[in-house]
Formats: C-alpha cells, sequence, structure tokens
C-alpha cells in the first residue's frame, strides 16, 4: 500500500471482489472526471460589499468611471447620463433593485449593458474577475423568480448571479414588476 492507500473491507465479499468493485468504480469515476463540464464565463462584481455576477456575454464593455450628467426629477435609480463614442448612455445604480442602500454618488466601475435602445450603464463599485462557473446553476437561476439568485458550488464561495435583462428591465420601466430577491448577509 502506497501511504495514502485506505485498506477496504465487506465482510461478504472476497479480496478479489472488493479489488475488482474498486476497480469498477475507478474507472467511473475517471470517467467523470475526464467529461467536459459546460461552463458560463461569469463577470464577478461588487457592489456595497456584496459579490455578484453576470455572464460576460451581456457586457460590453467595462470603464473605470465615466463623467455623469445628473437629470434632476429622474428616479433614485438614476445616476445620470453619459456620452460615450457619441451615444448617449442612462447610467443606474443597481443597489436597490438588488436589496442594498444606494451609495449616492462616487467613483466605481460602470459595466455597458450589451442591449440595443436604450443604451444603458450599471454603476458597481468594483469589478473583480472572469470565472467559469458550470452552466447547469447558472440556467437554473435563470429558470427562477426574481433579479438575483444565490448559487452555491462545490469548492468555491458563493455567488449571486444577476439576470441583467430583468434588472434592466426593472430599472428601466420596461420589464414590468419583478420582485428583487435580496442577497444572503454575511456573518
Amino acid at each position: 500500500m502506497n501511504g495514502g492507500d485506505v485498506p477496504v473491507t465487506a465482510a461478504a465479499l472476497s479480496d478479489a471482489a472488493v479489488a475488482v468493485e474498486l476497480e469498477r468504480r475507478r474507472v467511473r469515476l475517471a470517467a467523470q472526471d475526464v467529461a467536459a463540464v459546460e461552463t458560463v464565463a461569469m463577470l464577478c462584481w461588487e457592489t456595497r460589499g456584496t459579490r455578484f455576477a453576470t455572464p460576460l456575454a451581456v457586457v460590453r464593455h467595462v470603464l473605470d468611471g465615466v463623467s455623469v450628467t445628473a437629470l434632476p426629477g429622474a428616479p433614485a435609480a438614476v445616476v445620470g447620463v453619459f456620452v460615450r463614442r457619441g451615444v448617449i448612455h442612462t447610467l443606474f445604480d443597481p443597489a436597490a433593485a438588488l436589496g442594498l442602500e444606494p451609495a449616492g454618488g462616487g467613483a466605481g466601475a460602470v459595466l455597458l449593458v450589451r442591449q440595443d435602445r436604450p443604451y444603458v450603464a450599471i454603476r458597481v463599485d468594483a469589478v473583480q474577475d472572469v470565472v467559469q462557473v458550470p452552466s447547469a446553476p447558472v440556467a437554473e437561476a435563470g429558470r427562477r423568480d426574481g433579479i438575483a439568485q444565490l448559487i452555491v458550488l462545490p469548492d468555491a464561495p458563493p455567488i449571486t448571479i444577476v439576470d441583467m435583462a430583468r434588472l434592466i428591465g426593472h430599472l428601466t420601466g420596461r420589464g414590468g414588476a419583478v420582485p428583487a430577491v435580496p442577497p444572503p448577509q454575511e456573518g
């Protein structure tokens, strides 16, 4: 035996039968490990100390910050407007829709959302990284009601997936009333 091997015994099986069963299981597990797991590239970002992610495919561009013109009388979720490459974008603060306290002003990153008119962007506190997440839990989260869904993966911190189409629909008033699902409290 190697240092990490553990003897396996079964009262009703011979040593040869145990060896055959272990080999069968080893082969089955090896095949599962080799099987390709379809993944989705997710852009992770933070707002008000909470980590969120959205499919990278729905983000057109990430900006470090923009000069925003406030719109008097606009809803609280509208930070203002800015121009990028001759196109006017509306900048939204997603905090309230995600169950968080709005921050008011301040710098941060801006996610330009990949959609045709209206051109919209989301202000976030920071962009963290891009991670590969198995597509099955992401698809399952998309089938549930709400803007955001927490998923828990083995060997990874929990991640709150944001359905950007629902979020934008909620923020622009074009997607009907979509209930916000607040992220879990850490602690």
